[in-house]
């Protein structure tokens, strides 16, 4: 189901750029805005096949010792047979709704006419901006790519998949509340693309990125001293920030893309997503090890890396590629047979 879910993503970004070209930032956001709405919502679906019955002992045990000062045993508590999670009705919901979704394009593909289509591709394809690179050039493109969405997945996959385990293992919360600060890390994130609709437009890729990068990393450092604090408040105020931080990166950097580095197509798309899924492979081994054996604090410290590693390594990088040799590049293939010859001269 994940599989086809990169694929519709995939396809459905490069399609954007298609109808819209130019004019595609407002619409890219508002795009991903709408698939992360489904991240807000599953949360509260999953919450009550969550198993409680071993925390509400646990919670009883403790707010009994602390009224007695200590005296009362935690065997004193009727014993409780803990539920399990039923996570299997979840998994069913979700995918009678993807099969629902579905349909619309199953009907469109059957019974939608074909006449016309190739005059309407040539007319969409003329509103692309994307540039022809060279060989060497576009691997050197994609490559850099392939290393910002690595790191950009590690941060925005590994945030939200572990969250509601490090709530539980360091401020000892409930799994209910885990699913519920998680749902709030999605509707920060939905904020953010929302809020980005009206005003992408009207600011640079690189100043907007730059900004919310560093928005991140100030946000990762907080979440560190609200763990180590065990401050409720802080968690709370930290995980909105990195939500909310991350939030335009992801359909932003496409249109940047397009825009400066090179025009976007299926095959670049998918050397895009291999990347991602690289990232969201490797991190969840290192957080998932040192969480277990070492502090639930790594959750943090491993974030805070790929966060720096993403803001100030990566994505300069990637200004530096687009000021100094796409932009030399680009100049170079603008000039006309006199101009060369001048040069030359």
């Amino acid at each position: 189901m994940y599989n086809l879910e990169l694929q519709v993503e995939k396809s459905s970004n490069v399609e954007l750029l298609r109808v819209w070209g130019v004019e595609i930032k407002p619409y890219m956001q508002a795009f991903h805005f709408l698939w992360s709405l489904g991240g807000i919502v599953s949360p509260f679906v999953l919450e009550p096949f969550l198993a409680v019955g071993r925390d509400v002992v646990q919670n009883s045990t403790a707010a009994n010792n602390s009224d007695t000062g200590g005296l009362l045993n935690a065997s004193v508590i009727p014993p409780q047979e803990p539920l399990e999670t039923s996570i299997i009705w979840p998994f069913l919901m979700t995918g009678l709704m993807t099969i629902l979704s579905s349909l619309p394009f199953l009907v469109v593909f059957f019974f939608a006419r074909k006449e016309g289509h190739e005059e309407i591709t040539e007319a969409l394809d003329g509103k692309r901006q994307g540039k022809k690179l060279s060989r060497k050039l576009l691997v050197l493109t994609l490559g850099l790519l392939g290393i910002f969405y690595f790191f950009l997945d590690e941060v925005e996959d590994s945030s939200v998949s572990f969250l509601a385990s490090y709530v539980v293992k360091q401020f000892k919360w409930t799994k209910i509340m885990g699913a519920r600060i998680t749902s709030t890390f999605w509707a920060a994130y939905a904020f953010g693309r929302l809020a980005a609709i009206f005003f992408i437009s009207y600011v640079s890729h690189m100043k907007i990125c730059g900004l919310f990068f560093i928005l991140l990393i100030v946000a990762q450092v907080g979440m560190i001293l609200s763990g180590m604090f065990l401050s409720d408040v802080g968690i709370w105020i930290t995980t909105c920030a990195v939500g909310f931080s991350i939030s335009i990166s992801f359909p932003a950097m496409l249109t940047w893309i397009e825009k400066d580095f090179v025009q976007l197509s299926g095959q670049i798309m998918s050397v895009i997503f291999v990347s991602a899924g690289l990232g969201g492979m490797v991190n969840p081994q290192i957080i998932g090890y040192l969480m277990q054996e070492a502090t639930p604090l790594w959750y943090n410290y491993v974030l805070t890396i790929d966060s720096v590693l993403l803001c100030c390594c990566s994505f300069l990088v990637l200004v530096w590629l687009v000021k100094k040799v796409l932009s030399m590049f680009n100049a170079s293939q603008n000039e006309t047979p006199d101009m060369k010859k001048r040069n030359l001269n």
